[in-house]
């Protein structure tokens, strides 16, 4: 990791040149809300590096809107199994439909993933853990705790994450992406997630697209992410 400079004030980054005007700005950097660029992977680690504290936002359960499974509507589990401990790994994924901007919608697209998970697929439920929409809010689908059906290989060790849409070539709202961040480290404060867990995307698991060429390179530049 890079060197850090600890945060004095917050015109000193800019001094010392930590941070440039937002036009500089990097793949592998934040743009602050005042436009200033830091590390991607000083991100929700406990420091605040931009002058509005902003990078540390999305780095809490404060803040999240979860849509329970009776709010979306959904089926009851044919069967569940409870993890046999704290996972190491959340796996991040994208749906690769359409995307969704409202509570009514992604509850629609929600009862659609899990009809087509338990009728076609023959799975027990909705493979995913949780499930963030247009709409920033998480739809849980099995929640913590529970092994889901998203990442043959790494079902039983980690939590699945998919963003409702198709991020190939577009990246999701700066909302979801915030949401994906809190999720993650609100299950480090619940401590259904360790403070060192490891953040993969589908691909680096399995042959797949998912969760798209943007998405992807997006979390790859995240602290906790491991290929």
């Amino acid at each position: 990791m890079e060197p850090k400079t600890s945060l004095v004030a917050p015109f000193v980054l800019c001094l010392l040149l930590v941070c440039h005007p937002a036009s500089a700005c990097r793949d592998t950097e934040y743009t602050c809300d005042n436009g200033s660029c830091i590390s991607s992977s000083w991100v929700c680690d406990d420091d605040y590096d931009c002058p509005g504290r902003d990078d540390e936002a999305c780095c809490e359960c404060a803040g999240l809107t979860f849509v329970s499974r009776s709010d979306w509507s959904a089926r009851s589990p044919s069967s569940t199994t409870a993890m046999s401990g704290t996972p190491d790994y959340t796996v991040v994924h994208h749906t690769a439909t359409g995307s969704c901007s409202t509570t009514q919608t992604c509850s629609a697209n929600m009862v659609t993933f899990q009809r087509y998970h338990m009728d076609t697929n023959d799975w027990d439920d909705i493979g995913y853990n949780f499930v963030i929409g247009g709409d920033g809010k998480v739809y849980v689908g099995r929640g913590w705790g529970t092994v889901g059906a998203h990442a043959p290989g790494y079902n039983f060790n980690s939590v699945g994450i998919a963003i409702i849409g198709n991020y190939g070539s577009s990246l999701p709202s700066s909302g979801v992406l915030c949401a994906l961040r809190q999720l993650m480290e609100c299950g480090v404060e619940l401590g259904n997630l360790p403070s060192s867990y490891k953040m993969k995307a589908h691909r680096d698991v399995r042959t797949t697209e998912c969760p798209g060429d943007a998405l992807y390179n997006e979390i790859k530049t995240w602290s906790h992410y491991e290929a």
